[in-house]
């Protein structure tokens, strides 16, 4: 019998939850506080607009009480302190799950929510185009003017989807590159379905601003979380939640140990498809070292857990308008799990969407 743990995560948590707006507290059964890193600089340099919680439109989850123990909490004491639930521990992706759990030591009770002045519309490319289903076989190639990186919907609908990877350093040549690195749960094809999306961005302005960022596409623009820092090498973890009429975003810097964890909605999501990509707003950045989406799992609501690369799924090849090669998702990795992948970067120069 598959488990079906995932399917009460969310619950009365979302009912009645309170925006937390006093000190932060401590998890994870460790005394000692990291440093908190915050981000004026990235509001000034990215023209952002500071909101509260509530102008977010979002809720702030409860923080868990000082010493806390993620991984020896039950699913209603996980629900009611925003924790993500997670795999049972002989599932692929408990590991992740785990370490990410065991890190997040500080919960920001003000993750700095800034908004975008204006939506940008590089997304629109991407939304309007028609994806073919993935077929038999592991996987299908799509090539995409936005998106690098590998899309499952043989398995829908989901209710879960989460992994971890490494921030890159991304070369600055003046060009305006950028490039984002998320999970994502939902298509985003309409107002109604959104795709629930967050993760780590960076991006040249006046010099290299890297931040981490939220959205419910098309519902919102991105949210800049300017007081959860992000930094060269840092290690991020983002996991994306729906359970009818709500959405849970949690998103941590494993490095520092700094976490936000908040609920969006009411909203309906169909949940039809889950994602693990590298994108580009204008042109996709070059990025030194190796980049790897690692742990990619999801929670689908009839099949159980699973890790990305198990089911058919479409493998997207990012292009130009050129139809120059980009960026493209490479061959699985962590066999028989098949949960990791890297993404290579080509030499082409980009000319945008």
């Amino acid at each position: 019998m598959r488990s079906r743990r995932g399917l009460a995560w969310l619950g009365a948590a979302i009912i009645g939850s309170s925006v937390a707006v006093t000190s932060a507290a401590s998890a994870a059964g460790s005394s000692a506080q990291p440093q908190i890193y915050t981000g004026p600089s990235v509001v000034a340099q990215l023209g952002l607009i500071r909101e509260t919680p509530a102008q977010a439109g979002v809720r702030m989850a409860t923080p868990p009480p000082v010493g806390f123990n993620p991984l020896t909490a039950t699913t209603a004491e996980l629900t009611q302190y925003g924790i993500p639930v997670g795999p049972p521990a002989a599932t692929p992706g408990y590991a992740a799950w785990a370490q990410a759990m065991s890190s997040a030591k500080t919960f920001l009770t003000d993750p700095g929510f800034a908004s975008y002045p204006t939506l940008p519309a590089a997304d629109a490319s991407h939304v309007t185009q028609v994806l073919p289903q993935a077929g038999p076989g592991p996987s299908t190639i799509v090539n995409d003017t936005v998106w690098g990186g590998n899309v499952d919907r043989t398995l829908a609908p989901y209710s879960i989807s989460y992994a971890d990877w490494y921030v890159p350093p991304i070369n600055f040549d003046n060009e305006g590159r950028n490039l984002s690195i998320w999970p994502g749960l939902g298509g985003g094809q309409n107002y109604n379905d959104p795709l629930l999306q967050g993760g780590s961005e960076g991006k040249e302005t006046s010099g290299l601003v890297y931040d981490a960022w939220w959205e419910a596409y098309p519902q919102n623009a991105p949210n800049v979380l300017s007081n959860l820092a992000v930094h060269p090498g840092d290690h991020m973890f983002a996991w994306f939640g729906y359970q009818s009429p709500n959405a849970q975003f949690f998103i941590e810097n494993e490095t520092y140990g700094t976490y936000a964890s908040f609920y969006y909605g009411p909203t309906q999501c169909a949940c039809g498809s889950t994602e693990w990509i590298v994108e580009r707003a204008n042109r996709m950045a070059f990025w030194t070292g190796n980049l790897s989406l690692n742990n990619s799992t999801s929670y689908s609501v009839v099949y159980g857990w699973q890790s990305a690369g198990t089911p058919p799924h479409e493998s997207h090849h990012l292009i130009d308008r050129y139809g120059n090669q980009i960026a493209y998702g490479g061959a699985w990795l962590n066999p028989p799990t098949y949960s990791s992948f890297p993404v290579t970067r080509t030499t082409a120069f980009d000319y945008g969407g």
